[in-house]
């Protein structure tokens, strides 16, 4: 995958992370007894757009980022590990918002008992969502070490 690629990625996991936390935020924001697991998805999301933004721009604006992301040296290996840790996170967070939109209704409908069947509906996909917060988690990590290996 080559450097444009990988930016082009970045920005479509970006905006999947995005979507999600305006999700949870609203969720959060309707409900007064919030699950921790909700709040703590909010903050893994935001934490791995975060980093997800800093590759983007990094790769985008820093020429020498660039090009040891384009040479044949060791580099390809970091810009494959890159390329499927952006794929793999993309396809993460975008799971756990198609779970998150089946068991909330809309926000706008979101009442005393709504937030009550979601977090039953949430609890019985528990197990899916924490593997899913993991592969968030792991993938952050992984990207965090890329963008350190670029930028320094």
């Amino acid at each position: 995958m080559d450097t444009f690629s990988l930016a082009n990625s970045c920005y479509k996991v970006l905006s999947t992370c995005v979507k999600l936390s305006r999700r949870l935020n609203e969720i959060v924001e309707a409900s007064r007894n919030v699950d921790n697991f909700i709040t703590q998805a909010l903050k893994e999301t935001e934490c791995l757009y975060r980093v997800l933004r800093s590759i983007n721009t990094t790769i985008l604006n820093n020429p020498s980022s660039k090009s040891f992301l384009t040479s044949d040296n060791d580099a390809g290996a970091l810009r494959e590990a890159m390329a499927q840790a952006i794929i793999g996170s993309g396809a993460a967070v975008a799971r756990f918002e198609t779970i998150l939109n089946e068991a909330t209704p809309s926000p706008r409908g979101f009442g005393i008992t709504d937030a009550a069947l979601a977090g039953q509906k949430l609890g019985v996909r528990s197990s899916e969502l924490l593997h899913i917060r993991q592969q968030m988690q792991t993938y952050t990590g992984i990207l965090q070490m890329a963008l350190h290996t670029i930028t320094v």
